[in-house]
């Protein structure tokens, strides 16, 4: 018998799972909120939004330095002083609840007990691109959502239900596509599984024709460009078809999946596309391009990482790094030696663990040569590098590599 669909019993009763996961300590981290909330689908959905924040900042940046570091992510949204302030009492009031949960302090602390270094933040969180490629792109990620959305089921049941109901009642691929407003919280995944059983040769013409005239804007595009990365090669021609008609953010998320797919026709496309979208950095469009370049192990790549290490820490994107870690070779090792041997640039840590995974990659010879003689503080930062277990190298930069996990939510989304 073919097992039932996590979300199928939409209009059954709402039973709250056992406490097992990061889901259930969300609920419990929120419960202030959530009690506030009542039963309104909407308040319920900006609580746990809200409570998400508050954590994250907590855990990664510790309870003092997490309230300025939130402080100033939402003043930069250009929220007034009220709001503010409102916001500061709440990340107060949910932080002091670790305790009660039985959580650690967040941040450098002595009661962290973890050998592994947190994945760094360095100045900036995950692109647009990189959460597509984890969550939309990936099995391993869109199992990690199945898992977090189950366990979460009752409250987004609240909202979802009658979305599920519509999207199962589609009787062609023209009806599914037409629905993809539909398609979040329980409905994302009652969505792709029904579109994907069509099969490609139903869905790709439907999808090629509706992306060469949609509005990049429109939040659909994310979910036809998504679609097609499950076609195969196919697929991947399809997106070279329409690629010239996508916006910037389509063509963002295209390079993605290009990349994901082998396609090394696009690999020119892609660079193009990057020289194009890094003249406008605070978009972070130039991202997708730059994963599609790494997936195909595009030399090019690396020109492109070293023009980003000249800049200071402030202007530096959070996947710099790891994609140092993943396609870095010696033609970059020498600026992060800079960047690792600094004792204020804020992301040193970071250039540490990616010369670490390029020495693993590349061999120790590739750090070594790239020594400024004269220089014994560099030289003793290289034995440093050298001394770096294989295992904790890789584990730094583990998700560029594995995808997702159950523990990566808290860390990679502010």
């Amino acid at each position: 018998m073919e097992e039932e669909a996590w979300y199928e019993d939409v209009d059954g009763p709402a039973e709250w799972p056992e406490p097992s996961s990061f889901a259930d300590l969300m609920m419990a981290y929120a419960e202030p909120l959530l009690q506030a909330a009542g039963e309104d689908p909407e308040l319920i959905q900006r609580a746990l939004d809200t409570a998400m924040m508050c954590y994250n900042m907590g855990t990664l940046h510790g309870y003092r330095k997490g309230r300025r570091e939130l402080e100033r992510v939402i003043r930069e949204t250009g929220m007034d002083d009220e709001t503010i302030a409102e916001l500061l009492d709440i990340y107060d009031l949910l932080e002091s609840r670790r305790p009660l949960l039985g959580l650690p302090p967040g941040g450098s602390s002595e009661e962290e007990t973890e050998d592994i270094p947190p994945l760094p933040l360095p100045g900036h969180a995950p692109s647009a691109a990189t959460l597509f490629r984890l969550i939309e792109c990936d099995e391993a990620g869109k199992q990690v959502i199945h898992q977090v959305s189950k366990l979460m089921k009752p409250r987004l049941r609240l909202r979802d239900s009658r979305n599920v109901r519509r999207i199962r009642k589609a009787r062609t691929v023209g009806e599914l596509v037409d629905r993809a407003d539909l398609a979040f919280g329980l409905g994302a995944s009652a969505w792709m599984d029904r579109l994907r059983s069509f099969g490609p040769e139903e869905i790709i013409p439907v999808l090629r024709e509706r992306l060469r005239s949609m509005d990049d804007d429109d939040i659909a595009v994310e979910k036809f460009i998504a679609a097609l990365r499950w076609c195969g090669q196919d697929g991947a021609a399809a997106l070279l078809e329409v690629f010239d008609n996508l916006g910037d953010y389509g063509q963002c998320l295209a390079c993605v999946v290009l990349g994901l797919l082998g396609e090394q026709r696009g690999a020119d496309r892609m660079w193009q596309t990057y020289q194009r979208l890094k003249r406008r950095p605070q978009e972070l469009y130039f991202v997708g391009p730059l994963w599609g370049l790494v997936d195909l192990g595009d030399r090019r790549v690396v020109e492109a990482l070293a023009e980003w290490l000249k800049r200071d820490a402030p202007e530096r994107f959070f996947e710099l790094f790891g994609f140092a870690a993943l396609a870095g070779d010696e033609r970059i090792v020498s600026p992060l030696l800079r960047i690792a041997g600094s004792e204020t640039d804020t992301d040193a840590e970071a250039a540490f663990y990616a010369l670490a995974a390029i020495a693993q990659r590349l061999g120790r010879e590739v750090l070594t040569a790239a020594l400024t003689p004269g220089d014994p503080a560099q030289a003793d930062l290289v034995d440093e590098i050298l001394t770096v277990p294989p295992a904790k190298a890789e584990e730094y930069y583990a998700f560029f590599r594995r995808g997702l996990n159950l523990t990566d939510p808290a860390n990679l989304v502010p």
